[in-house]
């Protein structure tokens, strides 16, 4: 009851000021009246000056409400965004919103909030309807029943009314089959998301065309539903225009049998009805919009009083930071382990390792507030800041100087011991722009461990108390991770709390750490292995600490001098360069005026066969139906002709609808079937220039609008045109009035098409924030859980970011409005001056009352028929615009697509033996600069068939460009790659990679089941799908969960496998691959993730299945491939050095023995 009462206030506040429409609308319909029963006088004139005089303000006042309540809504939109938006990155206790917990990209979430919204906006104003409609009827059924005859008032409004809800059901069909359509187009983009999230994975795996099916076949679902909306819209449509004329002439003919009414006052009937029954329509949508509005605004009452996060008591600055004592720590309802006594003090570095699934990750998600802890939990002090590394290392895609500052002030000294803490000095050489060097969408520019390091250096930039790492060394190589474990665990770190999940044999076997947590069998174990007093933990070294004490005025000081390493800042190698940055309004220039096709309308109208000429019919008919009523006498009644002329009407009207309607839904499949293709075989560097909200742009708003709304506005065009034409018939004895219409007609399709270059300003404008805010929304959702636990500070700087997009599109939409409002308030005045001039003129004709009521009335309708035909052609417009952008995409994809056909035919057998060599190779990725050294510079080795290689170096050494380049995910800028002979060049990049078998170190999943992942294509039975889950280990219980993992192969994966930890997703990778062994196998740290005893099962397993088969082993773990026939090591893109273990080990000098002896293996 509270939320009806706040709508029903809500009603009255926003449409007050509308009420003077609704005297305007009554005072018009007296006048008219009046002015049709009275008899030809000079006072009639001056009335008629009154009634265009209340038309036009009726005109202005309608568009200052309009201008009021756009305003008002904006506003509430951009308040209930931001909400939503503060509430995400606040988070909530118990509840997890990452980006695989989370049911949808925050976009659709957002475009969810929209679809509330637009509920509450059109129940507000359809009850502004439904106010002139009820004044209306008052004052016509006065009018009838005094002026007219006794009854007619009382027959019109029954009819009317009865003919209104009839209407009234058929469009609370429209309204659901909408619903449903929305439902269904949500899951195609959801689908499209999901690639465009992993598109090196889909590519890797050559799993185009399972995605092109997954697309289509989704978008088959949307337009079985699609049907169904323009059925609903063309009956909805079809039966608003000929019911309004149904229930006219049923008026009239009752009053004409039963009330013996004259011609002159069934004209009066029928002009009134026509009004009346038009009201009715419009006002009608109140009470469909009544039952969705008050649903919208009990979500939006919810989210409202939804309880906010809140700091909780500050607690002393005890020595315990943090004390489990028998907890159970919950995710999503379901346990996910328990733990025994735990207790952290401050200063401890804190070791969490154990198998797969155990629930590593689950910890530190329960430390940062994201799941259910259940027990006697102690978590830490909400005064003290975090900082969070997450597995997947998340950047931005910003430079890398700016993803390190985070925001923060910049300070030099502090910048560069954080650099060489973490060991980026080197790294940052090696590219283009140093620091400023640009993280490219995904971070496809960096290594997995520069990724990792990055991320690290930004935790560590941020000064926080505690430091929650996520497996973030185990992608380095043995040099760096001794390196930055020295530099940055053991010293910079040395005051603070670290709590680190590490796999890696080295860290979990060092006593470097003060607490130990092993993780198995669903049972946290805490165990202490240093003091109790914090002055002797084992990483307390005697150098200098950068520890922060106080920040005056953004400057850092310390107790040292941080002369802990002696770094300079030329280390950096920066050139002197300027960041050029577009603004959104450049953007827009850049954009407008190119997506004017018109060509695409001509397309869609010759796929609609003769719709032209059924338009054209439709108007003849039209202008027909009104002409019976100038017809009729007292001694002549054709109502048959009417009805017959009316049912003509309704039939060409709707045969037009349908076949536009179908023409409509046939080309936008086609269009997008065209970018689902396009975008799925486009090179990884096309995308890697392409903002990912441009595209989900394209996706989202101009599929859809092209979907939805072509025969729309070309019913606003036929039924304005068809209303012009009427008057050459109503005018036939007064030409100049049909040519004067026509003109009209002539200028509105001439400003609208050539002199509104603001509309296109403006939305190209809207259409570049709304890029950005599709980028904002998945780069922020990627990393909630890190800008989360880094404090409020950082929360309230991404809301202000998210602020500002918002204010930016209020704006443009503020402009876009007030602008039409404007132009529309012109028109008026255009037209009423008209309307005057004409009517003035016709008093010098000697007309009959009849003659002239009907003309009158039509002339009066005339600006609403043009304003219908000018929206009509803007509506077109607009999505001409919309249709065009898809099709540049589109067309820009298909230009830079990967070739489809190879130059050679390959057996079934290809590649027989799996020999491999790269000869001469030179590879670089797109981004770099021509006067930089490539990625890989003059790579040559020779992998013999059945031979099982180790690829080992330090992190950027160009190891996985190895794995990039083989499988062409980009071309060689030099050198020859052949398999079994053949050149990799002349084959298709996707036959390539079918032939070919990968398991990259973070495989990205999509939302499907086990049996899907498995088997895209549907080429095996469920028993070698077993087979090979069960060689993967996954179906077995394993030491680490209660239970097998994979129970039955329709059980279904949550987005990117958020279900599944880290090291279960490699493992169902590997299964995938045992199923289907090929002869040549890349491992590109491929088992990073997985405890030291199944990493020695796993490796067995692959060294069994795929016995005949080449493997390439990309890895830091030096154990990994100590067995392997052969070993490669990599140092600044060149393959340095190359032999067996006992070879390389001869050489005490050689980077072997260096990696090795770091890795403390040296015999």
């Amino acid at each position: 009851m509270a939320v009806t009462n706040s709508v029903l206030m809500a009603v009255w506040w926003m449409e007050r000021r509308r009420l003077a429409t609704i005297a305007v609308s009554v005072l018009s319909v007296m006048l008219l009246k009046d002015i049709i029963t009275t008899p030809l006088a000079a006072s009639m004139w001056s009335k008629v000056l009154v009634l265009q005089v209340g038309v036009v303000l009726t005109k202005l006042t309608g568009m200052h409400g309009v201008l009021q309540v756009t305003t008002a809504w904006l506003r509430v939109s951009a308040g209930l965004r931001s909400l939503a938006v503060e509430r995400l990155l606040r988070g909530k206790d118990g509840q997890s919103d990452t980006t695989g917990d989370s049911a949808a990209p925050l976009s659709i979430v957002m475009k969810r909030l929209k679809s509330h919204f637009d509920s509450l906006r059109e129940f507000f104003i359809a009850q502004s309807y439904f106010l002139v409609a009820v004044m209306q009827l008052a004052g016509s059924w006065l009018a009838l029943e005094s002026f007219v005859t006794r009854g007619s008032g009382t027959i019109t409004i029954v009819v009317c009314v009865l003919v209104s809800l009839c209407l009234a059901g058929i469009r609370r069909i429209q309204t659901q089959a909408v619903s449903t359509w929305q439902r269904s187009h949500i899951h195609t983009i959801r689908v499209m998301n999901e690639y465009l999230y992993a598109v090196l994975s889909f590519k890797l795996f050559a799993w185009e065309d399972k995605l092109v099916e997954r697309v289509m076949n989704a978008r088959t679902q949307q337009d079985t539903t699609q049907r169904r909306v323009l059925v609903a819209q063309i009956l909805n449509r079809c039966s608003a225009w000929a019911a309004q004329r149904l229930s006219v002439v049923l008026v009239v003919l009752v009053s004409w049998s039963f009330l013996d009414a004259s011609p002159t006052m069934v004209l009066s009937v029928f002009l009134l009805a026509a009004r009346v029954s038009a009201a009715l329509h419009d006002g009608g949508r109140t009470l469909l919009y009544l039952s969705p509005a008050l649903q919208s605004a009990q979500a939006l009452y919810s989210l409202l009083q939804d309880d906010k996060v809140e700091e909780s008591p500050r607690q002393s600055r005890e020595t315990r930071v943090i004390k489990w004592d028998r907890v159970v720590v919950q995710r999503n309802a379901t346990s996910v382990f328990r733990s025994e006594s735990i207790v952290i003090n401050r200063g401890d570095l804190v070791l969490v390792h154990g198998p797969a699934g155990s629930g590593k990750s689950t910890l530190l998600r329960a430390l940062l507030g994201e799941g259910t802890i259940i027990g006697q939990a102690r978590g830490i002090p909400p005064h003290w800041t975090v900082a969070y590394c997450a597995q997947d290392h998340w950047l931005q895609n910003l430079t890398i100087r700016d993803n390190i500052l985070f925001g923060t002030a910049f300070d030099e000294h502090k910048y560069l011991c954080v650099l060489e803490a973490c060991g980026l000095l080197d790294d940052l050489q090696s590219f283009t722009y140093s620091d400023e060097s640009l993280v490219e969408s995904h971070a496809t520019n960096l290594s997995v461990g520069q990724k990792a390091r990055v991320a690290l250096a930004r935790s560590c930039y941020a000064d926080a108390d505690v430091y929650l790492l996520d497996c973030t060394l185990d992608a380095v190589d043995p040099l760096v991770l001794h390196e930055v474990f020295d530099k940055c665990i053991r010293r910079l770190l040395r005051h603070k709390t670290v709590i680190l999940v590490s796999q890696n044999p080295e860290l979990v076997s060092c006593d470097c750490a003060d607490v130990l947590i092993s993780m198995a069998e669903g049972t946290a174990k805490c165990t202490r292995t240093g003091s109790l007093s914090k002055d002797n933990t084992s990483r307390r070294v005697e150098q200098g600490s950068w520890r922060v004490h106080s920040r005056q005025r953004g400057k850092f000081t310390s107790t040292c001098d941080l002369e802990l390493w002696p770094v300079r800042q030329d280390r950096l190698g920066r050139p002197n360069i300027k960041s050029s940055l577009i603004d959104i309004e450049e953007h827009a220039s850049l954009k407008q005026g190119q997506h004017s096709s018109w060509k695409l309308i001509l397309h869609l109208f010759r796929a609609a066969g003769f719709s032209a000429l059924l338009m054209i019919t439709t108007s003849a008919l039209l202008a027909r139906t009104d002409l019976w009523i100038v017809a009729v006498s007292d001694d002549s009644r054709t109502e048959g002709t009417y009805l017959g002329l009316l049912s003509m009407a309704t039939l060409a009207m709707l045969l037009l609808h349908t076949i536009v309607a179908l023409a409509a839904i046939k080309f936008s499949t086609q269009l997008f079937h065209e970018l689902a293709d396009a975008l799925a075989h486009a090179s990884l560097a096309w995308f890697g220039e392409q903002p990912c909200g441009e595209l989900l742009q394209r996706l989202w708003d101009d599929v859809k609008r092209g979907d939805i709304a072509w025969h729309l506005f070309g019913h606003f065009v036929s039924i304005g045109l068809a209303d012009v034409l009427i008057h050459r018939y109503h005018s036939r004895d007064h030409w100049w009035v049909f040519v004067l219409a026509m003109a009209m007609v002539a200028f509105e399709v001439y400003r609208q098409t050539r002199c509104n270059d603001q509309t296109t300003k403006y939305t190209a404008s809207l259409a570049a924030i709304n890029s950005i805010h599709e980028d904002w929304c998945v780069e922020v959702l990627a990393g909630v859980s890190v800008i989360r636990a880094l404090g409020w500070v950082h929360q309230d700087r991404f809301l202000e970011q998210y602020q500002q997009i918002v204010d930016e599109h209020t704006q443009c939409r503020h402009a876009s409005r007030k602008y039409q409002c404007r132009t529309a308030a012109l028109d008026s005045l255009r037209h009423a001056s008209l309307n005057i001039l004409v009517l003035w003129t016709l008093q010098w004709q000697q007309l009959e009352s009849l003659a002239l009521g009907l003309l009158f009335c039509r002339v009066l309708q005339l600006p609403e028929s043009l304003a219908l035909v000018g929206s009509g052609i803007e509506g077109l417009r607009s999505i001409t615009q919309s249709i065009s952008r898809v099709h540049e995409t589109a067309t820009l994809a298909t230009a830079n697509a990967e070739a489809t056909e190879s130059s050679l035919q390959l057996t079934s057998q290809w590649p027989a033996t799996g020999e491999v060599c790269f000869d001469h190779v030179d590879f670089a990725y797109p981004s770099q600069h021509v006067h930089r050294h490539p990625v890989l510079h003059d790579v040559c080795f020779h992998l013999r068939g059945g031979e099982k290689v180790g690829l080992i170096g330090r992190t950027g050494s160009g190891k996985s460009s190895v794995a990039l380049a083989l499988f062409r995910i980009h071309d060689l800028t030099r050198g020859c790659i052949s398999v079994d002979g053949v050149d990799i060049s002349q084959l298709a990049p996707r036959n390539l990679r079918r032939r070919l078998s990968i398991i990259p170190q973070s495989p990205v999943f999509y939302r499907c089941s086990v049996r899907e992942y498995l088997d895209p294509f549907h080429q095996f039975d469920d028993a070698v799908l077993w087979r090979a889950l069960h060689t993967a280990g996954l179906t077995v219980v394993s030491s680490g969960s209660q239970h097998a993992r994979v129970v039955h192969l329709d059980s279904l994966m949550a987005e990117n496998g958020a279900n599944w930890s880290a090291g279960e997703r490699q493992l169902l990778s590997l299964a995938r691959a045992v199923i289907a062994p090929s002869r040549v196998l890349v491992l590109d740290e491929a088992f990073s993730s997985l405890e030291q005893a199944r990493d020695d099962t796993v490796l067995d397993v692959v060294h069994r299945e795929f016995a005949a088969s080449t493997v390439l082993l990309i890895t830091h773990r030096m154990d990994q491939v100590i067995n392997m026939d052969r070993i490669m090591i990599m140092h600044d893109g060149q393959v340095v050095e190359t032999g067996g273990v006992e070879q390389l080990l001869a050489n005490p000098h050689s980077r072997f023995y260096e990696l090795l002896e770091a890795s403390q293996l040296v015999p």
